[in-house]
C-alpha cells in the first residue's frame, strides 16, 4: 500500500490546527471560569460585628471580675436605664429612631 505524501501532511497540519484549537479554547475556559464565594446577609453582619469586636479595646478583666463577685453575693444592681442608654448609644441610634 501506498501512503500519498501531499494526502498526510495536509492530515497532520490539520490536527495540528485542531489540537491548538482545542488548547486555546481550554485556556480562555479556565481563564473565565472562576470560584465566588457569596456571604449571606447575615454571614456579612456577623463579620462585621466580628471585626468591630477585634478592633475594640480589651475589656477590664478586674471590673469583670468585680461584677461576677457582686452576682455571685446577689448584690449587683443593674440599672436599665443606663444600660439602654448606652445600647443606644452603641447602635448610633438617636431616640427619634426609638420613639
Amino acid at each position: 500500500m501506498r501512503i500519498d505524501p501531499s494526502i498526510s501532511a495536509s492530515a497532520i497540519k490539520r490536527y495540528e490546527n485542531n489540537s491548538k484549537h482545542q488548547a486555546q479554547n481550554t485556556q480562555s475556559s479556565l481563564t473565565t471560569q472562576s470560584d465566588r464565594v457569596e456571604l449571606s446577609k447575615q454571614g456579612l453582619e456577623q463579620a462585621g460585628m466580628l471585626r468591630t469586636a477585634r478592633q475594640a479595646d480589651e475589656f477590664n478583666s478586674e471590673k469583670v471580675n468585680e461584677i461576677k463577685e457582686q452576682i455571685r453575693s446577689g448584690q449587683y444592681k443593674p440599672n436599665a436605664e443606663v444600660i439602654s442608654q448606652r445600647m443606644v448609644e452603641q447602635l448610633g441610634l438617636g431616640l427619634d429612631t426609638i420613639v
